[in-house]
């Protein structure tokens, strides 16, 4: 993550404007996943003869849109300063 921070303008930016941006991101992505599982995959098992396979896509609709915004969430966790505050 560093190298790109470095790559797109130097490592002057502030870490919470990154790790916010990170989560809007994840957002989006987790968004753009959820589409396609649940569009094109229900499309597609639609077309079969069971039912077992559209129930396993929709169990796996909300788990899948919280895995990656929980990873979105730990990588913008790594940008922030841990450590100590003086209160």
């Amino acid at each position: 993550m560093d190298l790109l921070l470095e790559r797109i303008g130097g490592s002057d930016w502030n870490p919470y404007l990154v790790a916010g941006a990170i989560i809007v991101l994840s957002l989006i992505v987790a968004k753009l996943v959820d589409l396609v599982c649940s569009g094109i995959l229900l499309r597609l098992t639609r077309k079969t003869k069971t039912n077992i396979d559209d129930q396993i896509i929709s169990a796996l609709h909300r788990p899948v849109f919280s895995t990656v915004v929980f990873g979105g969430l730990y990588l913008a966790g790594t940008q922030l300063p841990m450590g100590s505050r003086p209160l």
